[in-house]
């Protein structure tokens, strides 16, 4: 059989016949992962809407625009970039989380711009000229800066430190002082 020559823009679609299965497949994905794209938006100091626009777009959209197999796509919300999104609203907004926002949305769109252009300079191709060292470390250092924040939301514990070494610090001061209940079901979560 013959395979068919699909534009780049639209090479994660194969053929009409996959079109019902991709769409009910993207319908499914969706609804599994409003929950988490709404938590994720209202952690970063996004409105919760903005988590539902990132559900339908890249539940629904993105996996017929990838220029790769669109199983391969990453195209879901990432509870990683929490800590920066978080950090953005508040350092742009300098306290109103509106401006924080809108500000954030602006760097998006920018960084946006700047990956379409270093895209069409074929700049990907140096991507293996950053040591995986580098990526394992801001991986870890993302991984603590979750640790360090979520673990007192585990243990019911009142702790408002924006400071990352001083948030984990008070872990222990958490443990000693866990919410019988709350914590009980964090834990046993």
């Amino acid at each position: 059989m013959k395979k068919r020559v699909v534009p780049m823009l639209f090479s994660g679609l194969k053929n009409l016949t996959e079109l019902r299965h991709d769409l009910v497949a993207g319908f499914f994905v969706f609804l599994i992962a409003l929950p988490l794209c709404m938590g994720i938006a209202m952690a970063s100091g996004f409105p919760p809407v903005s988590g539902l626009l990132t559900a339908i777009i890249g539940g629904m959209i993105v996996p017929w625009l990838a220029g790769s197999n669109a199983q391969l796509t990453i195209k879901g919300p990432a509870a990683g970039l929490i800590a920066i999104a978080i950090s953005c609203v508040n350092e742009l907004g300098q306290g109103d989380l509106l401006k924080g926002y809108v500000c954030t949305l602006a760097v998006i769109v920018a960084a946006g711009i700047v990956q379409l252009l270093l895209a069409l300079l074929r700049f990907g191709r140096f991507s293996d000229s950053v040591p995986l060292s580098v990526v394992h470390g801001m991986l870890a250092a993302i991984g603590i800066i979750i640790i360090s924040k979520q673990t007192h939301v585990l243990l019911a514990a009142k702790v408002n430190e924006p400071d990352i070494l001083k948030s984990l610090a008070a872990i222990p001061e958490s443990l000693l002082n866990i919410h019988p209940i709350a914590g009980g079901i964090g834990l046993l979560s």
